[in-house]
């Protein structure tokens, strides 16, 4: 049994389609029942597809979500400044 359900696409926010269903094949171990939801956008390729009971990711493929680097400019952790919490310093790091 399938639902179909449409939805914003979390990724560009076109319109997608949801897919609830049982899928017939075993797909992983540890998704009770094999109770999956699918999540496919056509516009930007986005597809998410996890375990309806407990959120597993089971397979993800998402072009375009690009991974945001942080240029600390420090090599190792131990010379970050010390910041305590009650200070107003405010570090700068630089998004690149």
């Amino acid at each position: 049994m399938q639902t179909v359900q449409a939805i914003c696409c979390p990724n560009c926010g076109s319109i997608a389609k949801r897919f609830y269903s049982v899928n017939a094949k075993r797909i992983n171990a540890d998704c009770p029942k094999n109770l999956v939801t699918r999540t496919e956008c056509p516009t930007c390729d986005y597809l998410m597809v996890t375990c309806s009971m407990d959120g597993r990711v089971i397979e993800a493929y998402a072009p375009g979500i690009a991974i945001p680097r942080c240029d600390v400019r420090w090599k190792n952790w131990h010379d970050l400044p010390q910041v305590s919490p009650s200070s107003k310093t405010e570090l700068n790091l630089d998004l690149i």
